[in-house]
């Protein structure tokens, strides 16, 4: 009997142990150096993988900015501060990916200062999911954007919580902030409506009204930014990133396309584990909130109030369709990973409620999120370096290839399709599926980069697509390969070479 009871103690005093360590209070230092390690062992693999991504590439080798066009006019003016004024992209990595995982620590600690109402390591780690998820590695893993994506989120959540008691301030500032985030990266700027219904909610739950006259400042402020953002678009940058699918007649069908093809994005981001928790915490959460709503329905005066939480019922779906919103509906749909910058609000929205009512499950549930995020940046990086190492290997080989021709190496070159995946990555994306995602295999454009890099010269930097695959598929299917391997295969006619990556087009295996 003494050793049942005194086992049950133990056992009592564990989950007790516990318990204070996801609830107990931390200080504002405290609570940032929690959430700047967080932020660090999330973009550390990338840091340490130091491989130049996708665009990258172009940027390093010739300097160009380019981002003003694509309507992101501040992503140039970091690298104007960075170059001390100089007009190229300068590459000063890993700089703007350690700025970014500061400027996501102090975020971090912001929202569980505010949203939460308290610090502590279970709040905080909670917090720290509106980065911490498998889609924002394809912001972090760039060298010249990583700074910009993460500062544009970032001024969504500064706006949401500045206050003032001159009310013009406080739309200005939350306006200049919006229009910041805006000019950074657009598809960020949702959040800021995301966070504010987030914001709502939990003064619901706490039994507090909500206002007529916050709710006009806050949407004063969002459409006062986009008022601002789209008159800077259309008087000063020439963009067709702005152009929306409502020009077609068969916009209906583009939105549905689009919206399908997010959900396929977001379902297939996680692993089964990770997917497993995610419903198992929505579910909780629903649970939650009709509990809180039925409990708390009498002491809610304010027909406002009344009518928000009610609607706050469906808010899961809302979200999940706001975090889409600014891209289903643009006529240039990137539907990729590093666009879902917002999603990490749906997870802030599942952790907040069962928060709410148990800190230590939250902070379990945050900590299974969180650790899976960095682990999958771990594997990621792994497989990007593999890929790249391969890739450089790749070009190398293409290279001696032509200049150990004589025929070859007289001609000019243009290169097709998309490299072999590294064997890390085929591994690595097994069980966790993002990997295949974002990885990124040397292609046409990015093989006509590092051909040149390499000092080949008479390469095809830029071309029309089309037009130089109808001419390199009649050759390959006339001629047999100059060289041919596993890897690539180069055909060569009329001082041309072109020079297919991977496996040629199926008609050109016809022989």
């Amino acid at each position: 009997m003494w050793k049942l009871r005194a086992g049950q103690d133990t056992l009592l005093k564990e989950e007790n142990d516990m318990s204070n360590f996801f609830t107990r209070g931390l200080n504002n230092r405290d609570a940032l150096i929690i959430s700047l390690v967080l932020s660090f062992a999330y973009v550390y693999p990338v840091i340490n993988a130091g491989v130049y991504y996708i665009d990258d590439l172009a940027r390093s080798q010739t300097g160009y900015l380019g981002w003003t066009p694509l309507g992101r006019p501040l992503s140039d003016f970091i690298f104007f501060i960075l170059s001390f004024g100089g007009s190229t992209s300068v590459d000063v990595s890993p700089l703007p990916q350690i700025l970014s995982f500061i400027v996501m620590g102090f975020t971090i600690r912001h929202i569980s200062k505010n949203l939460f109402g308290e610090q502590t390591i279970s709040s905080v780690i909670c917090s720290s999911l509106i980065f911490l998820t498998p889609f924002f590695l394809h912001n972090v893993i760039y060298k010249y954007d990583s700074l910009s994506m993460v500062l544009s989120l970032s001024a969504c959540v500064y706006a949401v919580y500045f206050r003032s008691q001159d009310k013009k301030i406080e739309v200005a500032v939350k306006s200049a902030l919006l229009i910041c985030s805006l000019c950074l990266y657009q598809v960020s700027a949702v959040a800021f409506i995301m966070l504010l219904s987030l914001s709502y909610l939990s003064e619901i739950c706490k039994r507090n009204e909500i206002s007529a006259k916050v709710l006009i400042i806050d949407a004063l402020s969002l459409f006062s930014a986009y008022a601002i953002y789209f008159s800077i678009l259309n008087l000063f940058i020439n963009t067709k990133r702005s152009e929306t699918i409502f020009s077609q007649n068969t916009w209906a069908d583009l939105l549905l396309l689009n919206i399908k093809k997010f959900i396929s994005m977001y379902t297939s981001g996680f692993g089964n584990f990770e997917s497993s928790i995610i419903l198992i915490g929505s579910l909780l959460a629903i649970s939650i909130y009709i509990i809180i709503l039925i409990s708390k329905w009498k002491y809610l005066n304010n027909i406002l109030t009344k009518f928000i939480a009610c609607a706050f019922l469906v808010l899961p779906a809302a979200l999940i369709l706001s975090s889409m919103l600014t891209i289903v509906i643009l006529k240039e749909s990137l539907i990729l990973p590093r666009i879902a910058t917002s999603f990490g609000f749906v997870l802030l929205w599942c952790s907040l409620l069962i928060y709410i009512r148990f800190k230590t499950l939250a902070g379990v549930f945050g900590v299974l999120l969180a650790s899976s995020a960095i682990i999958s940046s771990f594997a990621l990086s792994s497989a990007a370096a593999d890929q790249y190492s391969k890739d450089k290997m790749l070009i190398s080989e293409i290279k001696q290839s032509i200049t150990n021709n004589s025929e070859l190496s007289r001609s000019k070159t243009t290169t097709f399709g998309i490299a072999n995946e590294s064997m890390v990555a085929k591994i690595n994306s097994i069980s966790f599926p993002i990997v295949k995602m974002i990885n990124s295999r040397v292609y046409d454009g990015t093989a006509s980069i590092m051909l040149t890099r390499s000092g080949l010269e008479g390469v095809n930097f830029s071309f029309a697509r089309k037009m130089w695959m109808e001419k390199a598929i009649s050759v390959c299917k006339k001629q047999i390969p100059v060289v041919r391997n596993n890897e690539f295969s180069i055909y060569n006619k009329d001082y041309q070479n072109y020079v297919f990556l991977g496996a040629p087009p199926r008609e050109c295996l016809v022989k």
